[in-house]
């Protein structure tokens, strides 16, 4: 694929006129912007000519105008433009006019211009013509003088076009033969041989020709290879584009024009969904289902089944209760999920395609460069690790500032229909494309990377009804929110949340392009955007995954991102009604929601589901006593840094700039991907949020996560606003005393310029200095841009579906404080007996204890004291309390198997699965809950630790830290009576005995897991 490419010549002169009285450059159809949008200090610019090939070229650097500057060097044709200098060393004072052919390049005057002859050894030469294919411009980066790069940018044509026809000086083809011609450098001229009887057409610069020659010359060549390939791609660069990116500060031209290029439609073989197939296996769902009528959650499912025979046998009641074999087609990982178990899995490649993502490591401080840079320096053993565990078993590898596994996922891999297995707790983000995206741990992503059939219980469906219209503040964030607040942190464990109604769709987006459109704050019309938003905080609820039907604004942003074969295969999928729920399916819930009642939402603090309508947040600050005020505002992140949610904060800090106001309080932003970093930069949307104060930061997790440096509050109460979705205690600065609340990304914007917490931007004012008010319109933003988005620096992306590479040496450095290869777990029944040996109970925990309180964090229950635990047998020389991992290590040390007694949803958060081996390392085996999260409950199965269920959730008092618990029913479980009931044996520290029944949801194959030790020993005694 040809692909970014330009055919000669270009003025690329990064300009700006920061005095008002100076006109430089003025704005003209879009392609020279004058102003602020540079971002450029000054420096002189300087006319340098100099000789190619006998022809006198210019480098360009203006000195007219106090406020410019230039970075890195240009080739200006001499006379594209009108006559400018045609000898070396001039020094005369220019005038620039627009081209006679086209006044769309170049406006302004140039004055007291100075020459020299000298020029750095090695230049860039950014080529540029006007000449175009159906309005698509054609654009190279090049590093290397004319001389040397003609002959590879015509090769490069030739190789891809497979035939060129040679033409003499009149245009007559004096050769059409299919033998690839070749360009070679006379004295003084250039050579294009033809085909195998060496025919030659003699064209391009002489020392009589200038820069226009040459470029007409490569035109007609590229039109002609266009003509025959017509795959062959070509595609659109502006001059603005190029201007913008050259006005960058000097330490990132790294990133220079190559991150404009647009983007190119993709491979799509590896991301297609196999349509068909599914299909046809839905077919035979629906004849075992006795034709019943389908959610599309079931569909897609049910297609997915491994062996539906088997998983729905009977075609009785399905959805909560059957256990289901599933096939995933892709898996994406963050970080070091799921590497180290599928390298012990003992395969030499993945079954599925599998990608990696660098995006939890890079800590925020002080700006996207200089983090990045830090990160990967302090990271380096894990990256190396990471990457090179790619390229052994033919995994795609993002690497550190590429962007969050969540947006790669959705711009790259999401597909409607598709079923994925991400090893992060937010994958269902990818819902907002029609698909089902699963968060998991690791050891369930490694039953999809060995192909072995995942297992999951068929979730519950809840139809989420939609009806109405998103209006003025109100975002999807805000829909989330809302209904976070009914739906509580447990509300959706177990199930599946299908949105449908007329609310998921916007006929008033059907009139214009979505490219072209201005969202209109509904869900549907800023297409994937606000549906990913959506997906993303179902699991905030607890709920298994989240999904929309296809759209048509679906359609579009496929076909934005380069993925036209999935969005025309997709098409046909709907046709025949596999991508929406069947007419007269049922859910097992329907929750109503009526958009146009919907207002912005505050949730929190330290629970996302503590929901405010901002209308009240004023009064709720004041009734709890809080200081009126925040400390720091932050937005994006993967569940709002769409390119709509960016150029509609944009919106908004280009209001308060026109009132003359930045922000009150740091204000930092996080791009998802390098893709929306490249097309908030394009698009000037980066300069507007710097031009009031912010940060951009790296693309990456960064604060959404706790990898947030900072250093302005320190273990003292403060408040801060994100569009983030977690906000759990301590969660994204380490400080227990900060008060986090979620809000849109549009909603933080406008808060950070007043800096106080009761401030509605609905309703209220900012004073400013002059006596006067400022109050903001409602935002708007583009759903898509209108002239494409833009991939940015290419070393972030991976080679497409490689090839695994078996003599790769994975890197784990044998003294890495980081990285171990762990010895497989023992099973805890090695001894002979299928019953649990007795186990001390190491403490009771109290109330909320998530993935990120977990081992570290617990409240005891016992002394109220959070990471405090009791040694009830403890040495003379041991105190009596130590840590909670201090008394598990203390545990082990004894070789003294123990047990957790746990509240409500416990394991609540993240699908990382540390919290479940970090309790399994230190010797974990029972852990008995009031109830379980999710995704924490089967990571502790997949690791062999039984988790069992208070039958009677009064019994959770009754144990304390210190008494002794053994199983009784389990070797019957173990032995294929599933229906036994299982109790356990507590003896408490003064000698009483009683037995508590309890509960337990384990498969047949989940038994299996515990008998082994672990799901990976397991699956490896399987694969022997």
């Amino acid at each position: 694929m040809l692909s970014s490419l330009v055919a000669f010549t270009s003025v690329l002169i990064a300009a700006h006129s920061a005095a008002a009285s100076t006109e430089c450059f003025t704005t003209h159809t879009g392609y020279l912007v004058e102003g602020s949008d540079f971002g450029v200090t000054s420096e002189n610019l300087i006319v340098w000519p100099y000789t190619v090939s006998n022809a006198t070229k210019i480098k360009l650097s203006l000195q007219a105008c106090p406020e410019l500057t230039t970075y890195g060097s240009y080739i200006y044709p001499t006379q594209y433009y009108g006559r400018l200098v045609n000898q070396a060393n001039s020094t005369d004072c220019l005038t620039i006019t627009p081209s006679p052919s086209n006044e769309r390049i170049l406006h302004g005057k140039l004055a007291a211009c100075e020459g020299t002859s000298s020029i750095p050894a090695a230049t860039q030469s950014f080529l540029y013509t006007e000449n175009d294919f159906g309005n698509e411009i054609l654009f190279v980066r090049i590093t290397m003088f004319l001389d040397e790069f003609l002959p590879i940018l015509i090769n490069m044509i030739i190789s891809k076009a497979g035939q060129v026809n040679c033409t003499d000086s009149s245009g007559t083809i004096i050769d059409s033969t299919s033998g690839n011609p070749k360009v070679t450098s006379g004295s003084n001229l250039w050579q294009l041989q033809c085909g195998a009887d060496g025919t030659v057409s003699t064209f391009g610069l002489s020392d009589q020709q200038d820069g226009l020659a040459i470029t007409s010359t490569i035109y007609n060549l590229l039109k002609d290879a266009k003509e025959r390939n017509p795959d062959l791609a070509i595609v659109k660069m502006s001059v603005a584009n190029a201007l913008r990116t050259a006005s960058r500060p000097a330490n990132s031209l790294r990133r220079c024009l190559a991150t404009h290029a647009p983007l190119q439609e993709k491979n799509c073989a590896s991301i297609t969904p196999p349509y068909s197939a599914l299909i046809e296996r839905l077919s035979l769902v629906r004849k075992l289902l006795n034709g019943r009528p389908l959610t599309l959650a079931e569909k897609i499912l049910y297609s997915h089944l491994h062996d539906p025979e088997k998983s729905l046998a009977g075609g009785g009641r399905v959805r909560g209760e059957a256990y289901l074999q599933l096939s995933p087609e892709r898996v994406a990982m963050q970080d070091a999920s799921a590497q180290l178990q599928f390298m012990s899995a003992g395969l030499s490649r993945c079954a599925v395609p599998t990608s990696i993502h660098c995006d939890h490591l890079i800590q925020a401080s002080t700006g996207a460069n200089s983090d990045l840079e830090r990160s990967i320096v302090s990271n380096k053993e894990v990256f190396d690790f990471l990457e090179s565990a790619a390229r052994k078993y033919g995994i795609e590898f993002w690497g550190p500032g590429s962007g969050i596994i969540h947006q790669i996922v959705l711009e790259n891999y999401a597909a409607p229909g598709m079923l994925m297995l991400g090893t992060d707790s937010h994958t269902p983000n990818a819902g907002g494309l029609g698909m089902l995206a699963i968060g998991v741990g690791g050891a369930d992503a490694v039953d999809a990377m060995t192909g072995t059939p995942w297992e999951l219980k068929a979730p519950q469906v809840v139809g989420v009804h939609l009806t109405g219209k998103l209006s003025g503040w109100a975002t999807p964030k805000d829909l989330i929110l809302h209904l976070a607040g009914k739906l509580t942190v447990r509300g959706g464990t177990g199930r599946i949340l299908e949105y449908f109604g007329p609310g998921v769709y916007n006929q008033s987006c059907t009139g214009e392009h979505p490219q072209h459109a201005k969202a209109q704050n509904s869900l549907a019309c800023p297409d994937r955007i606000g549906l990913a938003t959506v997906a993303n905080m179902g699991a905030e609820v607890g709920a298994t995954t989240s999904t929309f039907p296809y759209t048509p604004n679906m359609r579009a942003y496929l076909n934005a991102t380069g993925r036209g074969p999935v969005a025309r295969a997709a098409d046909q999928a709907a046709a025949q009604g596999f991508l929406s729920a069947d007419e007269g399916a049922e859910y097992d819930e329907v929750i109503d929601i009526n958009l146009s009642d919907l207002e912005p939402t505050i949730n929190g603090p330290f629970t996302p589901d503590l929901a405010t309508p901002l209308s009240k947040f004023g009064a709720f600050v004041k009734e709890q006593g809080w200081k009126d005020e925040f400390s720091a505002g932050l937005i994006g992140s993967c569940t709002n840094s769409s390119y709509e949610d960016m150029t509609s904060v944009a919106d908004l800090a280009r209001q308060a700039k026109s009132a003359g106001l930045t922000t009150k309080v740091p204000f930092l932003c996080t791009p998802g991907s390098e893709q929306i970093r490249a097309t908030m930069e394009r698009d000037n949307v980066t300069s507007t949020l710097e031009g009031v104060g912010a940060m951009v930061l790296a693309n990456a997790c960064g604060p959404c996560i706790g990898q947030w440096k900072r250093d302005d509050k320190k273990d003292e109460d403060n408040a801060i606003l994100t569009s983030f979705n977690r906000n759990f205690k301590a969660r994204n600065d380490g400080n227990r005393l900060t008060m986090n609340f979620l809000a849109s990304p549009t909603l933080v914007t406008a808060m950070a310029f007043s800096g106080k917490l009761s401030f509605n931007p609905v309703t209220d004012t900012i004073p400013l200095p002059d006596g006067g008010v400022f109050k903001f319109s409602p935002p708007t933003g583009q759903d898509l841009p209108s002239a494409g988005f833009t991939p940015g620096e290419s070393s972030f992306y991976p080679q497409p579906s490689p090839e695994p590479q078996p003599e790769t040496k994975v890197v784990i450095k044998p003294d890495s404080q980081r990285l171990e290869l762990l010895e497989p777990f023992g099973s805890p029944f090695a001894a002979g007996s299928l019953e649990l040996p007795p186990l001390k109970v190491l403490m009771r925990v109290r109330g909320k204890c998530t993935t990120d309180h977990i081992s570290a964090a617990a409240v005891n229950d016992e002394g109220g004291d959070v990471n405090v635990a009791f040694d009830h047998d403890h040495s003379s020389s041991e105190s009596p309390s130590d840590t909670i991992p201090g008394v598990a290590k203390r545990f082990k040390a004894r070789e003294q198997p123990w047990a957790l007694i746990v509240d409500e949803n416990y394991g609540e958060g993240s699908a990382r699965e540390h919290a479940a081996l970090q309790p399994r390392f230190y010797g974990c085996a029972l852990i008995i809950a009031r109830s379980f999260a999710r995704i924490h409950e089967t990571n502790l199965k997949k690791q062999g630790v039984l988790p069992l269920w208070f039958a009677d959730q009064a019994d959770y008092s009754r144990i304390g830290s210190g008494d002794s618990v053994e199983t009784i029913g389990l070797e019957s479980l173990l032995q294929g009576q599933p229906e036994t009931e299982i109790r356990v044996k507590v003896t408490k520290r003064d000698g009483n005995v009683f037995e508590i029944p309890l509960r337990h949801t384990m498969s047949s194959d989940q038994l299996h897991w515990l008998k082994a030790g672990s799901a990976l020993n397991y699956i490896r005694s399987q694969m022997a």
